[in-house]
């Protein structure tokens, strides 16, 4: 039974290993109502680089003029190739372009794509 929880344990210490030890993995707090009721004021995320990002998909980005991280849907992507992305609980998109280099990642919502490979 050990070994097997090792054999678990260890890759997906590996798979998740975060930025601030040089992996590709962070975990936010989300704070506010942007995104209710798909993720939840107080809620945990994780995120993974996992370009390319698609319409629909819901990213990680350090926001110039919020000064901020945000995590919001990707809603629509400009000719010049910038992201176009709003909360799903706001009116209004979010200001300025963003671009793959300001995405964190993707916010996981399965367990599932957690899962290696």
């Amino acid at each position: 039974m050990k070994i097997i929880i090792v054999a678990v344990f260890i890759p997906l210490v590996i798979y998740l290993w975060p930025t601030s030890l040089g992996g590709d993995t962070q975990i936010l707090l989300v704070s506010g109502q942007s995104m209710y009721p798909t993720i939840q004021d107080g809620s945990l995320v994780i995120t993974k680089e996992s370009p390319p990002y698609e319409i629909g998909d819901i990213v990680a980005y350090y926001s110039k003029e919020a000064r901020l991280n945000v995590v919001h849907r990707i809603i629509d992507v400009e000719s010049n190739g910038n992201f176009v992305i709003k909360g799903d609980n706001n009116a209004n998109k979010d200001p300025g372009g963003v671009t793959t280099d300001d995405v964190f990642g993707e916010v996981f919502r399965d367990l599932d794509k957690l899962q290696p490979g």
